[in-house]
């Protein structure tokens, strides 16, 4: 097994898939495994069921982070029980219901792009912490829980009686100033704006061992690998089809490791070696 960037597997009894794992450098990770069963029940009862290691190699990190992501999601290995399920991210998404000026909150399965007339504030790994944030954020930031449509009573909010509550609910604090405000205190924990006006190849460069990798993203989704991004127009075009993520309305969920690792690398393709492409520049 080379010391390179890649994805292994390993293999039980009856050719069961048991753990996938990923790594920049193969060899090393793989090793590790067999050292920590030495001291780790889980490590030594994962090597004493393994029968057999087969690996992939990737052209580098981006690459092998991202087959990890779909592979353990689509095989399900056994020993990769927590990050083998579907991960959901949730939002709070904010719009304005005829005949009202607020933003009126409903708590939804995290999308990008935002529906039209919806703004999406807010990133979160349950429901339960969601509502937790979003408590917490309107004590801090004076925010009327009433107003967003979370708290369901008559004249005053409670948090305005406590004096916690900037008056909204009882026209103490505009619709204008209110919503900027929502928007404004959601921002360090919401999705980042997607950084291209349309889908991207991010290509990694070729090495010695590996041809060049070139993935196609639009919109944090991570929608494939092309082998020529310049002679590959008919499948680019079904692969934006199949997601169904065009540079309309539609909208499709997040998914919460595929969004991490885009992020970490989109936001600084210089430091990991990346070239990005907008499909127009192809």
């Amino acid at each position: 097994m080379p010391n390179l960037p890649g994805v292994y597997y390993f293999y039980g009894s009856g050719d069961v898939l048991l753990y996938v794992g990923k790594s920049k450098q193969l060899r090393n990770r793989v090793l590790s495994h067999f050292s920590a069963a030495k001291y780790d029940s889980k490590e030594r009862k994962l090597i004493n069921s393994t029968h057999r290691i087969h690996f992939q190699l990737t052209c580098g990190e981006l690459g092998a982070l991202l087959l990890e992501s779909q592979e353990i999601k689509r095989l399900r290995p056994l020993y990769n029980r927590r990050l083998r399920q579907q991960k959901r991210l949730y939002s709070w998404a904010a719009s304005q219901q005829a005949g009202d000026q607020f933003y009126r909150l409903q708590l939804v399965l995290s999308h990008w792009p935002p529906m039209v007339g919806q703004q999406l504030l807010g990133l979160y790994a349950g429901v339960s912490q969601a509502k937790l944030a979003l408590n917490k954020m309107a004590q801090s930031e004076g925010l009327c829980l009433k107003m967003m449509g979370v708290e369901k009573r008559q004249g005053a909010c409670f948090a305005y009686q406590l004096g916690s509550c900037r008056g909204a609910c009882v026209g103490s604090e505009s619709a204008e100033d209110f919503n900027r405000r929502l928007v404004e205190a959601f921002v360090p924990q919401s999705i980042a704006a997607w950084p291209y006006e349309e889908a991207v190849v991010v290509t990694e460069s070729a090495t010695k061992h590996s041809k060049a990798a070139h993935h196609l993203i639009h919109q944090w989704h991570y929608l494939g690998q092309l082998d020529e991004p310049e002679k590959s127009t008919s499948e680019i075009l079904r692969l934006l089809g199949q997601k169904k993520i065009t540079q309309s309305d539609d909208v499709c969920n997040l998914d919460k490791d595929a969004y991490r690792i885009l992020l970490g690398f989109l936001l600084s393709p210089q430091n990991n070696q990346l070239q990005i492409r907008k499909l127009s520049e192809l």
